[in-house]
């Protein structure tokens, strides 16, 4: 789930302070064990470290969850704990995990299969089918998606010999469609590639002519669809050479708003394969580029892509101040989809980073919805990874297109291939931005006017510092303006499309009148 309001943030404080209480009894009973007791408190001690890891992994403190896990393997190894126990196991599957976001292929394929192996020998078939979903999700990650679909079938039949599994069969079974759709995404990238070769060998015979430009502006084109291409099927690398020849072509073009774009592409790449330094540079460069022309909305972009950087590589400071300049720059630039996911960021920060619930509050873009999700992939699909654990914190990335990304640190079984933010509509009250889930306010297929400005007091209330809260007045909301007309009927959705995921929308408080009991 991820990590908006209070009660989650103090139930993953809780938590962890918990597993950690949990951790030092275990190790306590464990020195001076009940006489036939010690391999109890053994497998405390150890599940306490699994748990740990676990909460690590969901806060994107990838490292820290590493020596956590690692340290529990060593645990089993030192105190020669049975070979198949079902705990080993939970360890593999979680370094797994690690490994895999840590882009380290060859050591989350060893704890992987591990943990397969040990789930076979000890007649674990849940255990066994998530093991083989998440190795499905190592091959999808590097390309091999004829191994991918291999393990997601393994997967398939083994949830489909238990009984009650029918929702993890159903998971199963979208990423394997996400894994088709992915191959067909590849075939498409390497026609283009085709195509990029041929303009390449025109543009030899048309350098010096008057056709060079054209030709140069078709690479520019074929490359901005290999980039895309290559981002929706996670293919780094790919993605790395055409943003380099895309730099290459935006010079020769003198284009530097193009040029700017492919330092940003540059940039993203980097960062996905973890190199953060060499990311950190490109995005500079971006941000110093767009500023050199006066572009707003590139600045805004590249600000929050470097603060997501920073976050990863454990400076949150610099995070949190690249984050608020974003939202400065897309508030000077009237960017409210920039604005939105800074908001979140700078949310995040200082509910996890810093553990600040007050700062959270006051920067919360309150885009929470009953659901509690909101934004978009520009991926096809995320392949699931199965947890043993659920929650998780996440934060917004932008891409090079400006399209808003959730971070997964942690996925449970659950496929993220809709797009949802096109169903949410953006209100504007005075300065503040709120976003509304429109099925929620729903009646038949039309939309109630009165529900919205229900939700829209609610949501408003929820926003306000404490002590205004502790009042127990909401807002009154009379009036909801379109383009400055007010709405004072039912509407059918088709008929406010253009308002989905946009500010067009005002509400306008006129006093506080309705007390909570």
């Amino acid at each position: 789930m991820f990590l908006r309001s209070e009660n989650d943030h103090f139930s993953i404080q809780n938590a962890k302070e918990y597993f950690r209480c949990s951790m030092k009894l275990a190790e306590t009973v464990r020195e001076n064990p009940p006489v036939n007791e010690s391999k109890f408190f053994l497998k405390g001690y150890i599940d306490a470290h699994n748990n740990i890891g676990m909460l690590e992994i969901d806060l994107d403190n990838l490292d820290e969850a590493q020596k956590i896990l690692t340290k529990g393997l060593q645990i089993c190894a030192d105190e020669e704990v049975e070979e198949d126990y079902d705990g080993r196991s939970r360890l593999h599957h979680n370094l797994g995990n690690v490994y895999m976001e840590l882009r380290m292929w060859d050591e989350a394929r060893k704890h992987i299969e591990e943990d397969i192996k040990i789930c076979k020998r000890i007649g674990h078939c849940q255990g066994e089918a998530k093991g083989y979903i998440n190795f499905g999700e190592l091959h999808y990650r590097v390309q091999k998606y004829e191994e991918a679909l291999c393990c997601y079938r393994k997967a398939l039949d083994l949830a489909k010999s238990m009984e009650d599994e029918d929702a993890l069969a159903t998971q199963i079974k979208q990423n394997i469609e996400t894994v088709k759709e992915a191959i067909k995404v590849m075939g498409d990238l390497k026609k283009e590639e085709q195509n990029l070769k041929k303009l390449t060998r025109e543009m030899t015979s048309g350098k010096g002519t008057a056709r060079e430009r054209k030709c140069l502006l078709q690479q520019n084109a074929s490359l901005d669809c290999l980039i895309e291409k290559s981002r929706m099927i996670l293919a780094w690398l790919k993605l790395l050479e055409f943003a380099k020849r895309k730099k290459r072509v935006a010079s020769a073009l003198c284009d530097k708003e193009k040029l700017g774009d492919s330092f940003l592409a540059i940039g993203e790449s980097y960062q996905k394969i973890r190199k953060f330094n060499r990311s950190i540079k490109w995005y500079m460069k971006s941000w110093e580029t767009y500023k050199s022309i006066g572009n707003l909305e590139g600045q805004a972009l590249a600000k929050i892509n470097i603060g997501n950087v920073l976050d990863s590589d454990g400076d949150w400071t610099g995070a949190l101040d690249a984050f608020e300049e974003s939202y400065r720059i897309s508030i000077e630039a009237n960017l409210p989809s920039i604005q939105l996911s800074a908001l979140e960021n700078m949310h995040y920060s200082h509910m996890i980073r810093f553990d600040n619930v007050e700062e959270a509050r006051s920067r919360s873009p309150n885009v929470a919805t009953q659901k509690g999700k909101l934004f978009r992939s520009s991926s096809i699909g995320e392949v699931v990874i199965a947890s043993d654990f659920a929650a998780s914190g996440s934060k917004c990335d932008i891409d090079v297109n400006g399209n808003l990304l959730h971070k997964h640190n942690a996925a449970d079984l659950e496929l993220l291939a809709g797009d949802r933010y096109d169903w949410c509509i953006i209100f504007k009250i005075d300065k503040q931005l709120i976003l509304v889930e429109a099925s929620s306010c729903m009646d038949g297929d039309k939309l109630s006017i009165e529900s919205i400005k229900v939700e829209l007091a609610c949501l408003y209330y929820l926003r306000l510092p404490i002590e205004r809260r502790s009042e127990g007045l909401l807002p009154i909301i009379r009036q909801i303006k379109s383009s400055g007309r007010v709405e004072e009927f039912l509407e059918t959705i088709e008929t406010l499309k253009d308002c989905l995921g946009k500010v067009s929308l005002e509400a306008s408080i006129h006093g506080w009148g309705i007390t909570i009991n």
